[in-house]
């Protein structure tokens, strides 16, 4: 049996509810899975509810000197090395089978594929140095008091996976965040983005366990793929978190939210510029 069709069987018997309109298919080109509707969908129908309690969650029990990323990156590893005897199996098969070279995130770059940004808007931090500092002086102390043994670049490349997988937690009172299976199989993108999901349905919360909601925001029309979004952001940001920006060379719409950054110094010169050829005089006004 397919890993997909593994993967729908045990959200099926685990209490996730998913919508008949919608399933799970293997999609062509870079997206490789997906979600699409089967039927048409109107705005405001549940897609799937995911139990609360069938996510993998680094919580601050792990350590209150790792970040909400770092501490589900653990989590997932420990769920890992449980082998066949861990409760995610189907989920930690699905993961397995993503091609990870694709997770092109900055952090992953070389430093020849890095110059290529340069006069770019784009933020390297944390650089890979600095990274690598932190591995060695605060992540690794406390991985291997856990029984863990990682590399740098083997850690490195899990909480790629991590950032580019997960979702907030949904508890006010904590910023952890969890990997979250069968929401994590939706696609994102910032223009395409049909569905969101909500932590706070009275619903789920009165009829026993709790749920995460994944909900749509738009009428969403038979064959339509459903898309999630990582928030209102510009392709730079896109890139260094999540390794792809939205451009039609992608088969994506125009980024609405793409922004082109100019330093100060520019701004100011051509002004200066401007003004000592102008035929007109100028005045400051300082109201």
């Amino acid at each position: 049996m397919k890993t997909l069709d593994v993967l729908t069987e045990w959200c099926d018997s685990h209490g996730f509810r998913v919508n008949p309109k919608v399933e799970i298919v293997v999609l062509p080109g870079l997206h490789a899975r997906g979600m699409i509707a089967k039927e048409a969908i109107a705005r405001g129908e549940v897609l799937f509810r995911v139990p609360k309690e069938w996510r993998i969650v680094g919580d601050r029990s792990i350590s209150d000197d790792l970040t909400a990323i770092e501490r589900t990156g653990v989590a997932l590893k420990i769920e890992m090395l449980k082998g066949d005897s861990s409760k995610f199996v189907p989920y930690l098969r699905f993961l397995d089978e993503i091609d990870w070279s694709t997770l092109n995130v900055t952090i992953l770059w070389t430093p020849e594929e890095l110059e290529q940004l340069h006069g770019c808007s784009i933020e390297l931090t944390p650089t890979r140095q600095e990274a690598a500092k932190r591995f060695k002086e605060i992540v690794n102390p406390i991985l291997r008091s856990k029984g863990l043994d990682m590399s740098f670049e083997e850690w490195l490349h899990l909480l790629c996976i991590v950032q580019a997988y997960s979702f907030s937690s949904g508890d006010l009172n904590d910023d952890s965040v969890a990997m979250t299976p069968l929401a994590d199989v939706l696609n994102a993108s910032v223009t395409l983005n049909n569905a969101r999901i909500f932590y706070d349905d009275k619903e789920a919360l009165e009829s026993g366990p709790e749920y995460l909601t994944m909900e749509a925001v738009k009428d969403i029309d038979i064959g339509e793929e459903v898309y999630n979004t990582f928030g209102n952001l510009a392709n730079a940001r896109l890139v260094q978190l999540y390794g792809y920006i939205e451009s039609p060379y992608f088969d994506l719409p125009v980024n609405r939210y793409d922004e082109i950054s100019l330093p100060g110094k520019f701004i100011s010169q051509s002004v200066e510029r401007l003004i000592k050829n102008c035929p007109f005089s100028f005045r400051v006004d300082n109201r």
